[in-house]
């Protein structure tokens, strides 16, 4: 229900920002899914960015996690009834951080010490830029090989939308 909520209020924030023809660099949203929080882009050029996000994640055990990736994006690559949908791929870094007090996740082998997780990220994704306003809506999956404190392999999705300013 808590989610609802702030996904309700985002969008009415969304909906009341001056339009923007073409936005700036830096983009803020949300992310929905694995994990769910504030996401963040900057935008080097139309092909190059930066994607942040900080949130929750809902796997096995509640953990705050944190992640950042370097995108390589193919704008407009895909048309659907006349609406170019983007691409993109990225590698980039994870790290989950959790409680000692909640079960262990499945990257802390059952050691109840284990309370932080790094690991690479690799990601692809579909994108599509609005103008008017300055809006990216996504959904992207990922990939994340743990290498702390135990090798594991991890799967996670996302799907959120950033306004840019």
């Amino acid at each position: 229900m808590k989610s609802i909520k702030f996904l309700t209020v985002v969008v009415c924030l969304f909906m009341g920002l001056q339009a923007q023809a073409e936005g700036g660099p830096w983009g803020l949203g949300i992310i929905l899914a694995n994990p769910t929080g504030f996401s963040g882009k900057y935008r080097f050029s139309k092909e190059n960015s930066l994607d942040a996000a900080l949130g929750y994640s809902l796997g096995h055990s509640d953990n705050i996690a944190l992640h950042s990736t370097y995108l390589w994006e193919f704008n407009n690559s895909i048309h659907l009834d006349n609406v170019g949908i983007g691409h993109y791929f990225g590698v980039g870094g994870a790290l989950y951080s959790r409680n000692r007090n909640d079960p262990p996740p499945f990257w802390a082998d059952n050691n109840v010490d284990d309370t932080l997780a790094l690991a690479v990220r690799g990601v692809a994704g579909l994108n599509h830029y609005f103008k008017n306003p300055s809006i990216e809506v996504f959904a992207e999956l990922s990939l994340n090989f743990f290498f702390v404190p135990s090798t594991h392999v991890d799967l996670g999705l996302g799907i959120g939308g950033r306004y840019f300013f």
